[in-house]
């Protein structure tokens, strides 16, 4: 006998599953046939959206890693009216910006601006990201400079040189989060092709779309990305520590060290998906708290 709390998951889970669905322009044969569901009836992703079947929890990983979410988000967090993703084409940069903005504040205070070196930081920070819109070539000796500015203000007693430090570091740990490398090698060719975020999951180049496949080429993959973040992941810390220690930031520090655990910026011995989760509980627990900015992420409006 089913209880009601066990209805009523059943019944979140079948609307988060059609609202993902729908999110990502599927249909329900697409994404029976994405499953892999072999020896399944074809009405069974109907079944399970209007809750009259409940996934094994084989195919539960299946539906999360598919979308790119853990089974424990797909669970707890309400997609059931999740936005279509747009057919913005990839190489709009621009709009990717944005919305990097929106999960990654820029800050910026009249106090802050007083101080030479965060200007000077805050105005190398435009450049590059005009640069990144315009796609020309991304200047590391300018990010490096913009992010030595940032802490010499930041010892200045400018605590808003430490959050546009950590947005960098953020930055890229957000990139190798999102990127695989089929998407990095063919990076110049897919841009070209004007294809849609849509596009990019359905040719299967998001992470964690497949997980048994190219296995080799992951583990080198994960490797390349460890040696672009070793040298910021102590440096990310001492960032996060000036934020959460500070009245006015303590709220963006620990949205931040939820996000340090999801993109994996740290030292532990746990795995990058165990990491990955440990981020979700974080980000969800401070949301349920109140904290604006892991509101914001957690939205399902503001997915992708």
């Amino acid at each position: 006998m089913v209880n009601s709390d066990g209805i009523e998951n059943q019944n979140r889970l079948g609307a988060n599953i059609r609202g993902l669905r729908k999110a990502f322009g599927e249909t329900q044969e697409d994404l029976f046939l994405a499953l892999g569901l072999e020896g399944y009836s074809t009405s069974t992703i109907s079944q399970y959206e209007t809750g009259k079947r409940f996934p094994g929890r084989d195919i539960l990983a299946k539906i999360a890693a598919h979308y790119r979410i853990s089974e424990w988000q797909l669970l707890n967090i309400d997609y059931s009216n999740m936005k279509k993703i747009p057919q913005k084409p990839i190489g709009d940069i621009s709009s990717g910006i944005e919305y990097i903005k929106q999960i990654l504040p820029l800050i910026c205070t009249e106090k802050a601006m007083m101080n030479h070196s965060f200007q000077e930081a805050y105005k190398l920070h435009a450049e590059v990201l005009n640069s990144i819109c315009e796609k020309t070539s991304l200047d590391l000796e300018k990010i490096n400079q913009c992010m030595e500015n940032y802490a010499e203000a930041r010892n200045q007693g400018i605590v808003e040189g430490a959050a546009n430090r950590a947005w960098w570091m953020l930055f890229f740990g957000m990139v190798c989060s999102y990127i695989t490398p089929e998407f990095w090698d063919n990076c110049d060719e897919l841009l070209s092709r004007e294809l849609s975020v849509q596009d990019i999951f359905k040719l299967g180049l998001l992470p964690s779309f497949d997980v048994e496949r190219h296995c080799d080429e992951a583990v080198e993959w994960q490797e390349f990305v460890e040696e672009i973040l070793k040298s910021v992941k102590k440096e990310l810390a001492i960032d996060i520590y000036f934020l959460k220690h500070t009245k006015e930031y303590a709220e963006l520090g620990e949205y931040y060290l939820a996000l340090r655990h999801k993109f994996c910026i740290l030292n532990n011995d746990l795995s990058k998906e165990i990491n990955d989760m440990v981020g979700d509980e974080m980000l969800y627990a401070y949301g349920l708290m109140g904290n604006q900015y892991a509101q914001a992420f957690l939205s399902p409006h503001g997915k992708f």
